[in-house]
C-alpha cells in the first residue's frame, strides 16, 4: 500500500464535525458516509501520483529532460484533476447537508463550513 507523504498530512477525508452530523437525517448522514468513502479512495489515488512526481529525478542522466519534464507535468495534471474532484465532492456534501441543518444555522454555513 502507498503511505502519506509526511508533508501531505492535509491528505484526508473531510469529516463533518460531530455536532452537525448528530443533526442529519439518517439517510442524509447514510448518504454523506458513502460519499465520503468516494474521497477516501480518491485520497488514496493521490499517493502514488504524488511519488510518481518524483520518479523522473530518479532516473538515469541518459533520459533527455524533455521526457522528465513530460512525466512531472502529466503527474501533476493527474493530481490537480484529483483535487479538483475531491473539492467537488465537498461542495456537494455541503449542499446536501444543509438542508437538514436547523434554519437559524443555515445562514452561517457557507462553503467554508462543515
Amino acid at each position: 500500500m502507498y503511505s502519506r507523504a509526511k508533508n501531505c498530512e492535509a491528505m484526508v477525508p473531510t469529516r463533518v464535525n460531530s455536532e452537525i452530523l448528530q443533526q442529519l437525517q439518517p439517510h442524509t448522514r447514510s448518504r454523506d458516509i458513502r460519499m465520503q468513502e468516494v474521497q477516501n479512495s480518491l485520497l488514496k489515488g493521490l499517493m502514488p501520483l504524488t511519488q510518481l512526481t518524483n520518479t523522473p529525478f530518479q532516473l538515469p542522466d541518459s533520459v533527455p529532460t524533455e521526457s522528465r519534464e513530460s512525466i512531472v507535468k502529466q503527474a501533476l495534471d493527474a493530481l490537480t484533476l484529483i483535487a479538483q474532484a475531491n473539492g467537488e465532492l465537498n461542495q456537494r456534501r455541503r449542499k446536501m447537508i444543509k438542508p437538514d441543518l436547523n434554519q437559524q444555522f443555515q445562514q452561517f454555513c457557507n462553503d467554508r463550513c462543515l
